[in-house]
């Protein structure tokens, strides 16, 4: 594993010494860091589709704070791995089985994702441009197999990202490794 970038006492205490911060204060805020941001980003799962998501749903609902979140649940206190509860024009809740393994947490989601996509955005938007689009769903019985279609698009397209895509932005993005990155944020330090 590289671990050019992994943060510990000695990078905290050059990481202080080059911004001019007390090094307590810089371990103190390391340690909010790890304890608030980081522990999140890790169960942030299609966290760009979901974002995606929110800001069609805020642009269409009208409603500027419409979120949707992901909510892990043991498999007891949920029917399926995953189901979705859409409160009309404020939010998506997706509770998730916590139990699985990532790719299906991220399947499920996007399966999850793909009800909401279908019953309050692909609605609207297709039935203004197709008026037989309600028997592409009819009452919402036949809801499922769109919704897995959804999700695998979803899937598919963060799949070709991570096979294509992200290698090569990896490289460029941390090709100067950790110094670089630091002095990448000295020079913001010194811009207008």
């Amino acid at each position: 594993m590289i671990t050019d970038f992994v943060i510990d006492k000695q990078k905290l205490k050059q990481l202080a010494d080059k911004f001019n911060i007390k090094e307590n204060s810089c371990n103190a805020l390391f340690k909010l860091y790890e304890d608030s941001v980081s522990k999140s980003i890790r169960t942030q799962y299609l966290a760009h589709i979901i974002r995606s998501l929110e800001l069609s749903m805020r642009e269409m609902t009208g409603n500027r704070l419409f979120a949707i979140n992901c909510v892990p649940m043991p498999k007891e206190k949920i029917i399926r791995n995953a189901q979705g509860r859409y409160n009309e024009g404020l939010c998506f809740i997706i509770y998730f089985n916590k139990d699985l393994p990532e790719y299906e947490k991220r399947n499920a989601i996007a399966h999850e994702l793909g009800h909401l996509f279908m019953v309050a955005f692909a609605n609207d938007q297709l039935f203004k441009i197709y008026t037989q689009s309600k028997k592409m769903y009819g009452d919402g019985n036949d809801m499922e197999p769109l919704a897995s279609l959804f999700g695998f698009f979803a899937i598919a397209a963060k799949n070709q990202f991570y096979q294509n895509d992200a290698p090569t932005c990896a490289k460029n993005i941390t090709a100067h490794g950790w110094n670089g990155l630091l002095n990448d944020f000295l020079k913001l330090l010194n811009s207008p």
